[in-house]
């Protein structure tokens, strides 16, 4: 079969015709029986390559820019030893040109540095290992790698080297200089000059994207543009695709796909809005298989801080905001110095209680409804009878019922045949050198029966130009699973689970995170999209973030002082109170730092006793006991009311929370709205070090806490430090002091009492532990910083257990975990460096 320069192969409407189809339609059709081609409805074409509509030039850009960002930011890596290395070599260069410059080898002359060249070259390796370890993830590492390592080093070499030290300085520093400017100007060119220039809105007019990138249409959002392709690629042309739904501008809107087989290209899948891909979406890089996540985080903003910064003194005297950000992660591969990425995806708007937060969960995707049609979770840990997750009893509309049986019938569903959503199927082949070939399916009618669509076989429907080879695989589309390759017609039929005498509920499960200290909104949206990026929680629960104003290193109490002020509780408990107005059941709280003192703090009882008013929104325990007499009634009364919200799980990660009013009064206080509360702590842990520091220090020379962190009276005594839940993780037991005055004994509910695999030491027999969860994360070393305060996000084995926490609601001992005594659990988790 022979093809025209400027022509590819597809497959069209038969009233799609050129010069070179006609010319050699028979010849295609006799290739085509030879290289096992099926043709079913569909004609092979061969057509010209034409040029690109303005809708497809600025999504063709907007996808140059991601890749673009990707290129320059580039990724995270290992600390190393190189630049020091490099710095080594030069030392030995500089004395070895220097003893070649001696007059004569013989004579008794040591090579001599002045004390002015020592404190040079002692300041040089200060500054270039303060480049190589502070600045090591900052988009200007390159540049200030050649200007304070790499140019000096040549300059200095080439100075004993060639000049043998006889030239005047001057020269040396004039090369210098001059190689230092090009450096800067270089960079400049490279990191802003051309971004911005690609990116103005100049560049967009005329037809300048077609011309500068070479784009050429080859069918309906078919393309092909002038890119290297690999590592060692020439100029070849490369190929890229969008397959999906539009608006009524044909801009890519909705669901839909992008193909691009430059190495540096994507194949994203996911939501796009007005032609520019927004979350959730899920993404891979051509090339290395180096895998992005984008999923949507709600947040209530009760601060006053800007969105990518915090104010010096906190504050939250504006009134409460409500917003949606899509956040952009690595998840597989190599780890983009860019990512995370969070981005508004609307103005932020004001905060109403009856609407706001039923806004918020509208705009978050949540697709447990159709899992939850092959996947059931029956609980019987409830003393008022058995829960069934997303379901409600029919009789009475209860989510918990006292039943003595649970039937569950399985039907077969429906075969997935949608036409309406299927992203055609296209293979693009692209040689170093020649004409590239591009096969697009379309069908003839839209009417064909299923039994002609299975002799279709994308993958044997290629066949290459020149060398006449058989059909390649890229996509191994043969066995194509839905979620992996959404445009790929399925005909599996799926089993669906339905429970007798109940019906699927409208109730959501929320997870709400509250961020910790110096954490601007950003980098908390930012933080709190990882975790949700790196499990599956976002198909369980909906993420909304509470942001308070958290403060700067320089106002660490002010902070403090501002997480448990009064503002900062009425709109915690605004926030919580939506949440009952949109309908929510179930609750699970999370917190990270400081940020446990605005949720532990907002749930302590009042100083007269009574429950505080978060703790009013949500229903008492089902195991509590100790309900006072004056709050019994209202207890009683609001037991069954389904505007309550019931917490499923509370989990702590790193509290900076003061370890003597944790055992007094915030336990219990916590304890009474939920069964399932978790520590997660690290005795290692550098933040909380300098938080126990200098809260001890302060409150010894007369610093007063707010209630909620009291007492402290022994600080007040003797200077030491103000201990700590979140470093004394071995401490989270009664004494016999507090088990007296506070009545322990007399409330089970308060107690550990799993049943303990192995045997206890003697020590630990008696003490009576808190009825909570604590892991200790001091052994674990992959994905923590050198401080060890914030693993939570990237640790695998920490994240692995985080999502089965939150998505099934399970203590610590029914989970993958190490027991150790009393309450503290590990992970089974070998250091990094051991391999087998």
């Amino acid at each position: 079969m022979h093809i025209e320069d400027g022509a590819v192969l597809v497959v069209g409407d038969s009233s799609i015709t050129t010069s070179q189809e006609q010319n050699h339609n028979e010849s295609s059709l006799r290739n085509c029986k030879t290289t096992g081609i099926h043709r079913t409805k569909s004609v092979w074409k061969s057509a010209q390559a034409g040029s690109v509509t303005p809708v497809q030039e600025q999504v063709f850009l907007t996808m140059t820019l991601r890749k673009l960002d990707r290129a320059l930011t580039g990724t995270k890596s290992r600390n190393t030893s190189y630049e020091f290395a490099a710095l080594a070599v030069m030392l030995v260069l500089i004395y070895s040109a220097g003893s070649l410059s001696q007059e004569s080898f013989n004579t008794e002359t040591f090579v001599s540095l002045s004390f002015n060249q020592v404190i040079l070259i002692g300041v040089w390796l200060f500054v270039a290992n303060l480049v190589t370890s502070v600045f090591k993830e900052s988009k200007f590492i390159e540049l200030l790698y050649w200007m304070v390592v790499y140019l000096p080093l040549l300059s200095i070499v080439a100075d004993f080297v060639f000049f043998r030290g006889d030239r005047p300085i001057p020269i040396i520093t004039i090369l210098l200089i001059v190689a230092e400017v090009t450096a800067v100007t270089l960079f400049l060119c490279i990191y802003y000059v051309y971004p911005n220039v690609i990116n103005s809105a100049w560049f967009r007019r005329n037809g300048r994207v077609s011309f500068f990138f070479g784009v050429r249409s080859v069918s309906n959002w078919t393309m092909t543009y002038k890119r290297k392709k690999g590592r060692y690629g020439f100029g070849s042309r490369q190929t890229c695709k969008y397959s999906g739904e539009t608006n009524e501008h044909g801009e890519p809107h909705g669901f839909g796909r992008w193909f691009d087989d430059a190495f540096d290209g994507e194949v994203l899948t996911g939501s796009w809005r007005n032609g520019v891909p927004v979350a959730p979406f899920v993404s891979r890089k051509y090339g290395n298989g180096d895998a992005f996540r984008a999923v949507r985080v709600a947040y209530v903003k009760a601060s006053d801080d800007v969105f990518d910064g915090t104010k010096w003194w906190p504050t939250n005297e504006l009134p409460m905001q409500i917003g949606m950000a899509s956040v952009e992660c690595s998840v597989s591969g190599s780890f983009y110095n860019e990512l995370p990425r969070a981005e508004n995806m609307f103005e932020p708007r004001p905060y109403e209680i009856t609407i706001s937060i039923q806004e918020l969960l509208s705009d978050l995707p949540h697709i447990h409804e159709q899992a939850s049609l092959q996947t059931l979770y029956i609980r019987s840990d409830d003393p008022r009878g058995v829960q069934v997750e997303n379901h409600v009893y029919a009789a009475n509309g209860r989510t918990v019922q006292e039943v003595d049986e649970i039937r569950i019938k399985v039907k077969k569903g429906r075969s997935l045949h949608s036409r309406e959503s299927i992203i055609q199927e296209f293979m693009p082949i692209s040689p170093y050198f020649g004409e590239e070939k591009i096969m697009v399916r379309h069908d003839k009618s839209t009417e064909d029966s299923d039994g002609d669509d299975d002799n279709w076989n994308v993958e044997t429907a290629v066949q290459s130009y020149q060398k006449g080879s058989s059909a390649v695989d890229v996509e191994n589309q043969n066995s194509v699973d839905s979620h992996d390759q959404a445009g790929i017609k399925m005909k599996a039929a799926k089993f669906i689970l339905k429970v007798d005498g109940w019906i699927p509920s409208n109730s959501k499960d929320v997870l709400v995170f509250v961020p910790g200290f110096n954490c601007s909104l950003k980098e908390a949206l930012e933080n709190f999209g990882q975790l949700i990026a790196m499990t599956k929680l976002d198909s369980h629960v909906h993420p909304i973030l509470y942001n308070w104003p958290c403060g700067q290193v320089l106002t660490y109490h002010s902070a403090s002082r501002a997480s448990l002020s009064k503002r900062n509780l009425e709109n915690f408990c605004k926030f919580l109170k939506g949440l009952q107005h949109a309908g929510v059941k179930n609750v699970h709280l999370m917190s990270h730092s400081m940020g446990v003192q605005t949720l532990v703090g907002s749930m302590v009882d009042k100083p007269d006793g009574s429950r505080s008013e978060c703790s009013m929104c949500f229903h008492l325990a089902t195991d509590c006991d100790d309900v006072k007499p004056d709050e019994a009634s209202s207890a009683d009364s609001k037991v069954d009311d389904e505007s309550l919200l019931l917490c499923r799980t509370i989990t702590l990660l790193n509290p900076d929370f003061p370890l003597v009013p944790f055992q007094e009064h915030a336990f219990r206080s916590i304890r009474r709205i939920c069964k399932t509360v978790t520590v997660v702590g690290d005795k290692n842990d550098g933040a909380l070090f300098f938080s126990q520091t200098v809260n001890g220090l302060a409150v010894r020379y007369g610093y007063r806490q707010p209630y909620e962190l009291l007492p402290n009276d022994g600080n007040k005594k003797s200077l030491k430090e103000l201990l700590t839940v979140g470093k004394c993780i071995d401490s989270l037991y009664f004494s016999e002091d507090v088990a007296e005055r506070r009545g322990v004994v007399g409330h089970d509910y308060l107690r550990f009492r799993e049943n303990a695999p192995v045997l206890l030491r003697e020590e630990a027999q008696g003490k009576l532990w808190m009825d909570l969860d604590v892991i200790d994360t001091t052994g674990l070393d992959t994905n923590i910083a050198d401080i060890r305060h914030s693993a939570y996000n990237l640790n695998p084995s920490l994240l692995r257990d985080l999502e089965e926490l939150v998505s099934t609601g399970k203590r610590a001992i029914d989970r993958s975990l190490l027991y150790r005594e009393g309450n503290v659990f590990s992970y089974c988790n070998a250091p990094s460096f051991v391999s087998m």
